[in-house]
């Protein structure tokens, strides 16, 4: 149950599916079993944690940052296809020593080019680049976002993605009235969605403001009174890997992308036909359970699809 593996490290494996192919409205793919660790490399801590590069040629990387509260250095492991073995590194923490004793909650990690960001929706992300060092960096979430601790109401509300090639922070904020984030005196305004672009500069990485955009915009837009669905803050599903602007959402059980920029909804469906999974909720169905994925060229092109993670 859950992400973490430490009670029972040893009954765990790692797939690869990939050389997806669609004919004929059937999508098919290869999967294939990763090789099993063996000491002294360490047994998988957190899927959380489990990175994925891979480059044109078909060749990948998988790496699992294992980072233990306390500790001055983390555990980078990883598996190289090319090499058909698993490879572990200490590598030097990052953080600073009064950050130390927290404790890091892993929610994923996103591939930018060869440069692994490990992220904590709740504080920050690590990043380190596959094809350098190995340095590790922390990047802490943008201004007044952090919070203290992980809550499971963030992962409706948060999520790190790669977008047009840059990583992208996006958020749902629902400020409490007279909140920090209550700007606004109309408690109509009050929801939005606002995206971050982490952008590298003189000064090193830092996060650009993209958009903030209150949800009565999109709600007042005709396309999306015709989807029939209430004027509820949704929970956020997804962002499209060719285009920020695109945010996807689910409420009620349907999967709906918005273009923020013109508060547009440009699609609206159902998922309970598209899953199978009792366990799947409409409280589930996160960023944390859903994948884009875009098919190969030439066989729907433009299309996108979505990947349901149990």
């Amino acid at each position: 149950m859950g992400t973490t593996f430490e009670d029972n490290p040893h009954d765990t494996r790692l797939a690869v599916v990939r050389h997806f192919h669609r004919a004929d409205g059937v999508t098919t793919a290869s999967a294939e079993l990763v090789p099993a660790r063996t000491a002294p490399v360490p047994a998988l801590l957190n899927v959380g944690s489990v990175g994925l590069y891979s480059d044109h040629e078909g060749d990948y990387i998988i790496a699992e940052l294992q980072v233990r509260k306390g500790r001055d250095h983390a555990t980078l492991v990883s598996f190289e296809w090319d090499q058909q073995a698993w490879y572990s590194e200490d590598v030097e923490s990052p953080f600073a020593e009064e950050d130390r004793d927290r404790e890091w909650a892993p929610h994923g990690a996103v591939c930018v080019e060869t440069t692994l960001w490990w992220f904590d929706l709740s504080w920050g992300i690590l990043s380190c680049d596959l094809a350098g060092d190995h340095d590790l960096l922390f990047h802490r979430l943008p201004d007044g976002r952090a919070l203290p601790m992980a809550t499971p109401l963030m992962l409706t509300q948060r999520c790190i993605a790669e977008s047009q090639g840059q990583l992208r922070y996006v958020e749902v904020i629902v400020p409490e009235v007279g909140g920090d984030d209550d700007d606004s005196g109309d408690d109509s305004e009050a929801a939005r969605v606002c995206m971050w672009t982490m952008t590298f500069g003189p000064d090193g990485w830092r996060w650009e403001a993209n958009y903030s955009v209150g949800f009565p915009k999109i709600w007042d837009d005709a396309s999306y009174r015709e989807t029939g669905l209430p004027r509820d803050v949704p929970i956020v599903a997804a962002v499209c890997p060719t285009d920020p602007n695109l945010l996807y959402f689910t409420l009620k059980r349907n999967i709906f992308g918005v273009n923020v920029a013109n508060h547009r909804v440009v699609g609206n469906e159902a998922y309970d036909e598209k899953v199978n999974n009792a366990r799947l909720d409409a409280t589930q169905a996160s960023v944390r359970y859903v994948l884009p994925w875009f098919l190969p060229p030439g066989l729907a092109p433009g299309a996108a699809a979505f990947n349901f993670r149990g």
